[in-house]
């Protein structure tokens, strides 16, 4: 029977190409996002105000969508860290300490 090392060294590789193709994913949308508010700045200047923020708008609500995503993508990791429970109990038990000796 494998040893939980052993399979995560076997699962790694695999993660790491999906991580790679999911970050370049992330980041290529933010860009995109980024210069369509560049080309909403370019028809504000020329005038086109109705055009301009109706994109913007848009733009607001995609960028809102993928800063709440990787929000969640974050805690997520967060909490799938196997050192995760060991440092919230020695947290909280510091803090039961402190209210103990206050």
């Amino acid at each position: 029977m494998p040893q939980p090392t052993e399979v995560h060294q076997l699962s790694a590789p695999y993660l790491n190409r999906t991580g790679i193709r999911l970050l370049i994913s992330r980041f290529r949308l933010s860009v995109v996002c980024y210069l369509g508010v560049g080309i909403t700045g370019m028809l504000f200047s020329v005038g086109d105000f109705n055009d301009a923020l109706s994109g913007l708008l848009v733009l607001v609500v995609l960028l809102l969508v993928v800063a709440v995503r990787s929000t969640w993508d974050l805690m997520v990791t967060i909490a799938d860290r196997p050192d995760a429970g060991r440092n919230r109990r020695r947290a909280s038990a510091d803090v039961e300490k402190d209210l103990a000796d206050g």
